[in-house]
């Protein structure tokens, strides 16, 4: 059996680090942000959740990774739409705003 830095998966041994501390420090952490290491050398960001549990007088740490590629892939392409939108509402001459179903003015060029 491999101990967790024979595995090699954290791309950032200071973030395992942070989670090694938060652990001792409060028994559980939950959705902390880490980079890990897949078995083709790709680097994923996670979301890992642990707690420490006791086994026959032995504390152990147990944990889920969640991977959230796809969150920060949605994320960056938010953004972009979002400056995309931004530059051409700034950049019309005309009186342009958009307002939501509420009648509240979300955004004003003038």
């Amino acid at each position: 059996m491999e101990t967790v830095p024979e595995l090699d998966i954290w791309a950032d041994p200071a973030e395992r680090k942070v989670f090694r501390r938060l652990m001792g420090e409060k028994g559980s952490v939950n959705s902390f942000e880490i980079t890990l290491r897949t078995k083709q050398g790709n680097i994923v960001p996670c979301l890992i959740s642990g707690r420490t549990i006791e086994i026959e007088g032995v504390s152990h740490i147990i944990s889920v990774v969640a991977d959230i590629s796809q969150i920060r892939l949605g994320e960056a392409e938010l953004r972009r739409a979002k400056e995309f939108v931004e530059i051409v509402f700034n950049s019309m001459h005309d009186a342009m705003a958009i307002i939501n179903v509420d009648g509240l003015v979300i955004v004003d060029a003038k």
